[in-house]
């Protein structure tokens, strides 16, 4: 019996000390946590309004804050620090509506001296930045309690703010200098404790994940390398025989740019299926990004000709080489861009919203630096948008037969251009295709069969279901041309000339042919400008000549868009000797009918020529009549016979 009483004592022994071991663990537990929260529980019941309008006070504050810190990109008070030059475009802030009533902190730009800065806030700076809100706002929390004429208020000295931000809480302590007397008894209320339920923390730790990995990706300056490549309203590189030079009005080419920019940017999501379009990183936040033809953008182009943009010859129109110039025309245009733009990025989850910007930075049509010298941009197949095909778009072709009726053509090529992506889509069946597509903005189709001019339609493939395309036949005539002496209108055919053909249509259809080894030509219905040029046996000394072609860029140092210097590249055409000799042509307009096509004919072309002495001066004359040939009494149009 005592043996089992002995036991049963162990046995309460123990209950006892684990009993002890919660109570202690619960008190240790729940004397941390007040310590953390600085929570105190002995104040009086008469000063617990006072303790409430104050925790009130500090929590309407802090909200206020954070709702600053998330709208300024992680800066409660912000001001642009070089932004007072009117020729500089840019601060290290974005004046998001133009008139300095909210400002967004970039967090990657471009000073005016050219300097790349990253500027991302720790989550540390985010801390300070409410806490010293708090810290500049709180004497009006005093100020309130003294309203109530209930208590005698004090406080002398500075206030102390921590803060702690979570993922999707602030944690904030209170130290305060506050004094409060109520019927005659003074108390000190020296510790509030208030929990703001946003997320800012959150929203701050994706923010800056999106501009690592634009910072380690480039994402938006690859996608404006390929707006340039891409879009004809940017001009970029390309070389061609025409002699017509290519001009655009920068000013004009700038306001285009920033459409497209506009336009594109708005496109990007931070993940989704289509690559080409995503960031890659997934969130339940919502994710927008944006740029406004309203906010600023620098464009500078070289060479830099004023706001005139402008291919350039590689061979003079002038003195001797004028007439070199007539028949081996090359003309060119390589245009080289900086551009920079503003990127707001908007996060918001639960009506708490963080944004921030950066400035997205092309250098000598490369990203950021010119660090390699290549003038095209080799498609990334991360970004290849053929991948994702998620857009149903229906396809009409139709084409003209030879009773000008419109009928349905089957087995053409449609293929689908986005950006620097040409996607197969396939082949029309009675005219028709029903297939997916990828969503792009500003794509284009292209349709092509053999036997027809190529057509080609833009458009968004998110906004339409359906479309039509009408091909245009493209027919081979064979061609006869007829020489007219200028003075006397006697007519001969072409014995040992040779005779230069280029039919340039207005819709952008060409055909060259050299007659007589040529004796057809392949045309579409259409206008036509026809350039005509007659050359003979003979020889023509073309001398040596230097060519300078200069461009005065524009610089961007803390004086603005000023001029830095004249840039100048020599040119050395060595000298040429020519076995022909021009002795005649036209230039002049003409319309093709799609019934003379269609019919079985030939088509004659009549030029005037004039017999001279093979001189140097003699060929400059020709060249220089050949314009006017076509007001001659003697000039007849081509006609089908």
């Amino acid at each position: 019996m005592l043996k089992k009483r002995g036991q049963t004592s162990i046995y309460i022994l123990i209950g006892i000390i684990i009993v002890a071991v919660i109570v202690l663990s619960f008190y240790l537990v729940g004397n941390n946590l007040l310590q953390q929260s600085k929570i105190d529980l002995e104040v009086r019941p008469e000063l617990v309004p006072a303790k409430s309008l104050m925790e009130s006070c500090i929590l309407d504050i802090a909200r206020d804050g954070a709702d600053l810190i998330g709208l300024q990109g992680g800066k409660a008070n912000l001001e642009q620090s070089f932004n007072k030059n009117p020729l500089v475009k840019f601060g290290d802030s974005l004046d998001l509506f133009g008139n300095g009533a909210l400002n967004v902190n970039y967090w990657f730009y471009k000073t005016p001296n050219g300097i790349n800065t990253v500027n991302i806030p720790s989550q540390q700076d985010l801390e300070t930045e409410l806490e010293d809100y708090i810290k500049g706002n709180i004497n009006s929390c005093y100020e309130n309690l003294k309203q109530l004429d209930v208590y005698n208020v004090d406080y002398n000295s500075d206030t102390n703010v921590d803060v702690s931000i979570k993922n999707n809480q602030i944690l904030i302590n209170v130290e305060s200098p506050l004094e409060v007397t109520f019927n005659g008894i003074k108390t000190n209320l020296n510790s509030f404790s208030v929990i703001l339920d946003v997320k800012l923390g959150k929203l701050y730790s994706l923010g800056r994940q999106i501009m690592e990995k634009e910072n380690q990706n480039l994402f938006f300056e690859e996608m404006t390398i390929d707006m340039i490549v891409l879009y004809d309203e940017i001009p970029g590189t390309n070389v061609g025989f025409s002699c017509d030079k290519k001009t655009w009005q920068k000013s004009k080419v700038e306001d285009d740019f920033k459409k497209i920019v506009e336009t594109n940017v708005q496109n990007v999501k931070n993940s989704g299926n289509e690559k080409y379009y995503s960031l890659g990183i997934g969130s339940t936040a919502n994710v927008n990004f944006r740029y406004s033809t309203n906010w600023p953008f620098n464009m500078q182009v070289m060479p830099d000709n004023g706001d005139i943009m402008k291919g350039e010859s590689i061979i003079e129109n002038k003195g001797p080489f004028k007439y070199l110039s007539r028949f081996l025309c090359l003309n060119s245009y390589h245009f080289v861009y900086d551009v920079s733009y503003p990127v707001l990025v908007t996060l918001e989850e639960e009506g708490y919203i963080f944004q921030y910007a950066f400035m997205v930075v092309v250098d000598n049509n490369q990203a950021r630096e010119n660090q390699v010298e290549l003038n095209t941009v080799n498609e990334n197949d991360e970004f290849n948008v053929c991948e994702v095909r998620n857009h149903n778009l229906d396809v009409s072709v139709l084409g003209f037969n030879e009773d000008n009726f419109l009928l349905p053509i089957d087995d053409v090529d449609i293929t689908f251009q986005c950006f620097s992506s040409v996607c197969d889509i396939g082949k029309t069946v009675n005219g028709r295709l029903n297939e997916r597509f990828p969503q792009c903005l500003n794509g284009k189709i292209i349709v092509e069969k053999e036997g027809y001019d190529k057509s080609e339609l833009a458009l968004d493939t998110n906004a339409v279901s359906s479309v039509s395309l009408t091909l245009e036949s493209v027919y081979t005539k064979t061609i006869k041309v007829i020489l007219i002496d200028k003075e006397t209108g006697t007519v001969r055919d072409v014995s040992n000339e040779i005779v230069n053909i280029e039919f340039t249509a207005d819709n952008g259809y060409s055909y060259f042919a050299t007659y007589p080894s040529l004796t057809s030509v392949q045309l579409r219905e259409g206008n036509y400008k026809l350039n005509i040029n007659v050359l003979q046996n003979g020889e023509v000394i073309i001398p040596k000549q230097e060519i300078n072609t200069c461009s005065k860029p524009l610089g961007l140092g803390i004086f603005g868009n000023l001029f830095v210097g004249e840039k100048c590249v020599k040119q050395t055409l060595e000298e040429a000797k020519l076995d022909h000799v021009l002795i005649g042509g036209n230039s002049f307009d003409y319309r093709i009918n799609r019934e003379d096509l269609a019919g079985n004919n030939e088509l004659v072309l009549y030029t005037i020529v004039q017999e001279t002495s093979l001189t140097q001066n003699d060929l400059i004359n020709n060249y220089d009549t050949i314009e006017r040939n076509n007001l001659n009494n003697n000039f007849r149009l081509p006609e089908f016979v």
